[in-house]
């Protein structure tokens, strides 16, 4: 066989493993995958061209977006050393194969015999960085660039393996100078944007992925991953933009619908972030994180059961996260477990401390628990943490409320307002606070400020209705609390007050069917045995009234207008001795009781106990000077004691004191009958 005939032969060969070897190009390796990545794209298809080596003869070089000749392989190969060349055309054809170790073998003989061989080492590089040995890969690359430093695909191939063995710098300064030689190199630019996403030098990262996908469109991956970058600098829209399109070309790409799901959270666009998530718990159903987000859209449209689900899945996979722990002691809370709460958010505050939202909502737990000690506790250290914190201020001065700390409670509540000037509920315990303290204005005040935010708030009604009563502005305190009544015909305070109400009205027949309606729906409202013995004693059912005065007194033994009350009923029946009695122990209980002093005057008159009445219309005007009925009674008295003299001097004082035509008329009378 002639000479001419080897080389023809030799070129159909060469043409042939061409063909084979543009056909299985390597497909660029993605990094090792983390708990949150996913494959890589698929890069343009890698060819070989013929260009010349540093020893004059040709060199395979690998380039993008070219044809590879079969003239260029023959050239390539030295054509003087038959065994090299077997050499290197057997492992092109285990390459070719995916046979990775045995390639390595026959390029490493390939050195053996021609240790200049350029193609060799670029080729053996790939695929030592195929069987993942990054470290033998770069030394090959590294080779491979010494004799051609124009190798943009020995930059590109290394800077890969740089990226594996997490070396980013180095990766992008090999990704650099790939694109200074081919800036047409997409890849480049898509790998180098994620050696800078990895250290979190996002903005450049952005920038390379751009770059990528304006040389290449179909770069799905370049989509995700500068959507990830985005999410990162917190540019959600952007970030769902990209994530759109990746999942457009890949509608598979579990990631992209978990990170897009995590966008729309970021936006507060919950249910599209549910939505999301679930498809990509329909690819994933381990993706534990995909759990988390998803319980934490669910918390925030209020789908208690649904979040504590799902946070509870995500716990079993990621034990130990703090957040985890605080978002489900969150759920709980929703679901009115405030015990659970507390536990959950304990734990999450045994992990991270210095977590000043855990301590704020285990506050507000502690609060539903009646454990207001321990909730200002938790408020208090909360603010420490985070003084603007303005909702703590609005709880603990809840707490102080429930504890009857008035004066913290408003001081809390107005900087909860101060913050939030629209907290209708601030409003409503500042002016439940004021009303404690008997400042009734204020009160009136702030509970119109809580309806205005919330007209449906009828224990607003009520408590205004209360502030009006204590202002004596009685006719609102019966328009408040008959709204309050209408929401809750339950409510015997309600019916309570507004029977007060009617009473300072003189509506006694009003007051009396509010206050029995008092009695019958709170058994232990006594005090509205009180005012009703007092509506009872208007209408002149007296033994009704002494019933319930007795109640009362059973009660509260230390109640002297309810013993007062009760003389004079029993006064009105006659019962002159009860009368006293009862009017004796108001005085025991208020010694200055000047009505008690006059009415038990009156009853000693009643008894012919002239001397005992004198003193006690005398006690009367020396707590009261004024009083022209004492005044009156004396001097009635001393007249049946035959001391005219004592009489004329306290009628004539009767003329000086009195606006009553009825009372200066017996005064009058009483003075002629006696000269």
């Amino acid at each position: 066989m002639s000479r001419m005939s080897v080389v023809v032969g030799l070129l159909w060969i060469c043409i042939l493993l061409a063909l084979v070897a543009c056909a299985k190009v390597e497909r660029p390796t993605a990094l090792t995958p983390g708990p949150d990545e996913l494959p890589t794209p698929t890069p343009a298809s890698t060819v070989i061209q013929g260009t010349p080596g540093p020893s004059g003869r040709s060199t395979l070089v690998p380039t993008v977006g070219t044809q590879a000749t079969a003239t260029a392989i023959a050239n390539s190969v030295p054509l003087s050393a038959d065994d090299s060349e077997r050499l290197f055309f057997a492992g092109q054809d285990h390459f070719a194969q995916e046979r990775w170790e045995k390639a390595v073998t026959k390029f490493t003989e390939v050195l053996s015999v021609d240790p200049q061989n350029t193609l060799a080492f670029y080729y053996r590089g790939r695929a030592h960085r195929s069987l993942e040995r990054h470290s033998l890969a770069v030394a090959d690359f590294g080779d491979a660039l010494r004799l051609d430093p124009q190798l943009s695909q020995a930059y590109y191939y290394r800077a890969r393996s740089h990226l594996s063995n997490e070396r980013q710098s180095e990766a992008i300064a090999d990704f650099g100078r790939a694109l200074e030689i081919d800036p047409q190199l997409s890849q480049a630019y898509y790998y180098r944007g994620r050696a800078y996403r990895d250290l979190e030098r996002h903005i450049e990262a952005v920038a390379d992925f751009s770059i990528a996908l304006k040389l290449d469109a179909k770069l799905s991956q370049a989509y995700y991953f500068r959507g990830r970058s985005h999410h990162s600098l917190q540019q959600h829209q952007e970030a769902i933009e990209d994530f759109t399109q990746a999942v457009a070309v890949d509608p598979q790409l579990t990631q992209g619908y978990y990170y897009r799901g995590r966008s729309y959270l970021s936006l507060g666009r919950d249910d599209e972030a549910i939505a999301d998530l679930t498809r990509a718990l329909e690819f994933d159903p381990e993706l534990s994180q995909a759990y988390y987000y998803r319980g934490r859209s669910y918390l925030a449209t209020d789908q208690f059961a649904n979040a504590l689900t799902d946070l509870t899945k995500a716990l079993e996979s990621s034990a130990g996260l703090d957040a985890t722990y605080y978002y489900l002691g969150r759920a709980h809370l929703g679901l009115g477990q405030f015990d659970e709460a507390v536990a959950e958010l304990t734990r999450a505050l045994e992990l991270n401390p210095k977590q000043g939202s855990a301590l704020y909502y285990r506050g507000r737990a502690h609060v539903r628990l009646d454990r207001h000690s321990e909730a200002i506790a938790d408020f208090t250290t909360a603010l420490e943490l985070d003084p603007e914190l303005g909702a703590a201020y609005y709880y603990r001065g809840r707490a102080y409320h429930d504890l009857d700390r008035y004066a913290e409670a408003i001081s809390d509540l107005t900087k909860a307002l101060e913050s939030d000037p629209q907290n209708g509920a601030a409003y409503y315990y500042r002016g439940r606070a004021y009303l404690a303290m008997d400042q009734f204005a204020l009160a009136t005040a702030d509970l119109s400020n809580a309806l205005e935010s919330d007209a449906q708030n009828t224990a607003a009604y009520y408590y205004r209705g209360r502030a009006h009563l204590g202002s004596d502005q009685f006719n609102q305190a019966i328009a408040d609390l008959g709204k309050a009544l209408q929401s809750d015909p339950k409510n015997g305070a309600a019916y309570y007050y507004r029977g007060r109400a009617h009473l300072e009205l003189d509506q006694f027949s009003q007051a009396l069917a509010d206050l029995t309606d008092a009695v019958e729906w709170d058994s232990q409202l006594t005090a509205a045995h009180y005012y009703r013995g007092r509506a009872y004693r208007k209408l002149e059912q007296f033994s009704e009234a002494i019933a319930d005065f007795t109640v009362a007194i059973e009660s509260d033994s230390q109640n002297s207008a309810a013993h007062y009350y009760r003389g004079r009923a029993y006064r009105s029946l006659e019962r002159f001795s009860e009368a006293s009695a009862d009017f004796t122990r108001a005085l025991e209980l208020d010694p200055e009781f000047k009505l008690a002093f006059y009415y038990r005057g009156r009853v000693h008159r009643s008894l012919d106990r002239f001397p005992e009445a004198v003193a006690d219309f005398t006690r009367t005007v020396e707590l009261d000077s004024q009083f022209a009925l004492a005044y009156y009674y004396r001097g009635a008295s001393y007249s049946s004691q035959g001391r005219n003299a004592s009489a004329i001097a306290d009628f004539k004082k009767v003329m000086e004191v009195s606006t009553d035509d009825t009372v200066l008329e017996l005064a009058d009378r009483q003075l002629q009958s006696l000269g």
